[in-house]
């Protein structure tokens, strides 16, 4: 089984119930790794070039997040938009 990567998304996993509980029992699963973009998000600024090898290296990626009005919490919004940046997951030299 390739490396499954779980991006967690969660704004305060500290105060989450379901969130927390299936994240801490999934990461002790074999090739299973999470990230939590909130962790990482430090001064305003993800570490994109990070998370780009992260996703490159995953054999299947999950997104783990609450829906707030039937959306992207706008964290989760932002780290998309930054790091499936054109020329990486799209346009000329990008994975797609």
């Amino acid at each position: 089984m390739s490396k499954v990567l779980i991006i967690s998304g969660h704004p305060d996993i500290s105060h989450s119930t379901a969130n927390r509980i299936i994240l801490e029992e999934v990461v002790t699963m074999n090739r299973v790794v999470a990230i939590d973009i909130m962790k990482n998000y430090t001064g305003g600024e993800f570490d994109i070039k990070a998370d780009q090898r992260m996703l490159l290296d995953a054999g299947l990626i999950i997104f783990q997040f609450p829906f707030i009005w039937y959306g992207l919490a706008s964290h989760v919004k932002r780290w998309i938009e930054n790091v499936f940046s054109y020329g990486f997951a799209f346009g000329p030299g990008g994975i797609s």
